[in-house]
């Protein structure tokens, strides 16, 4: 059965280390960012959470996109 998909939104998950555990591993947390146009490159994507890094006072160890689509059967 073939199968349409349909865009609907984007977000950027910067991950940042806020500290170090007790037997010395990194402690990570999301930050995330909604409202990124699905038609957005991954270059144009990655150049604005570049610059969000720049804004954070925590290092960004990590950069996501995370893509929602609908599935639906044609």
């Amino acid at each position: 059965m073939p199968v349409a998909v349909t865009p609907l939104e984007s977000t950027i998950r910067l991950r940042v280390q806020v500290g170090t555990a007790a037997g010395g591993d990194p402690v990570l947390r999301s930050r995330n960012y909604d409202q990124v146009k699905p038609s957005a490159t991954d270059q144009n994507v990655f150049d604005v959470a570049q610059a969000l890094a720049g804004l954070h006072r925590d290092p960004v160890v990590q950069v996501l996109r995370v893509d929602e689509k609908a599935l639906t059967a044609v």
